[in-house]
């Protein structure tokens, strides 16, 4: 499953950063795919189980300030 987050601004891919907490409660870090686009975070996570999962971003703008913020969605 790819996971793609597009922000408002130029991202610098190597100062950013995907995890996961998956149902069980443990958070894994993602591997970013190169970028397709400046201001995209691109990963692939493939065998996700059933349950509530938690994806945490953390990103260095253009104006070089991190941002964070988290994503929660269900995998049926």
């Amino acid at each position: 499953m790819p996971i793609r987050l597009r922000f408002n601004s130029p991202i610098d891919l190597k100062n950013s950063s995907l995890s996961l907490a998956g149902p069980d409660g443990e958070q894994r870090a993602l591997a970013l795919s190169s970028q397709t686009s400046p201001d995209v975070l691109v990963s692939d996570v493939r065998g996700l189980a059933p349950g509530s999962y938690v994806l945490h971003w953390e990103a260095l703008g253009a104006n070089d300030r991190i941002t964070r913020g988290e994503v929660q969605f269900h995998v049926r």
